[in-house]
């Protein structure tokens, strides 16, 4: 039992680790991750596996199967009560909505993801948050609060020093002062 654990496990790391630079291979790993969860005690592995297929998906342009897999993702993690997991299904589900521009299901979705991070103290997807909605109020006009969501981003990156988030937060912050 706890080999099919740990290879579950395994798989659901593989896929992630892969990607950035393979998202082919991640959708594989997780496919396979996925089918080994047959048991009920699995359903933690099988919601990640499926919130992660989400994800990937969303960034593939499949955005139906994106959203089929998050609100999947979203319903094993109500039952597990696991509240990161459930954030981590509406940031995909507030992806696939404003990608298909419906931002106000977007901001909504963003919005209940990062109340559950923000109670957390997760800071890295607190910026993650904070910079979709930054995105999403550029593309409505609401320049105002993109930029605070924005400059919200940058500082939640700074309180783990991360470079990375901080650099993506920064490119769209720019981008906004120089159309001004």
């Amino acid at each position: 039992m706890q080999d099919i654990e740990a290879k579950i496990n395994l798989l659901i790391e593989e896929s992630f680790a892969s990607k950035t630079n393979n998202l082919d291979l991640s959708i594989e790993l997780s496919n396979k991750a996925l089918k080994l969860c047959i048991d009920k005690k699995h359903d933690a592995l099988k919601a990640k596996a499926l919130s992660q297929l989400s994800l990937y998906y969303m960034i593939t342009g499949k955005y139906e199967e994106s959203f089929n897999l998050g609100q999947k993702s979203i319903h094993l993690y109500e039952i597990l009560n696991d509240e990161i997991g459930i954030a981590h299904g509406k940031y995909n589900i507030a992806g696939f909505y404003y990608r298909t521009n419906n931002f106000q299901l977007g901001v909504v979705n963003l919005i209940d993801a990062l109340i559950i991070y923000k109670k957390n103290d997760d800071y890295y997807n607190i910026s993650r948050c904070e910079k979709s909605l930054g995105t999403i109020y550029e593309y409505i006009g609401d320049e105002q609060k993109a930029i605070q969501s924005h400059k919200n981003a940058i500082k939640a990156a700074k309180k783990i020093n991360d470079l990375n988030l901080e650099s993506n937060a920064y490119n769209n912050l720019s981008g906004i002062y120089l159309k001004n």
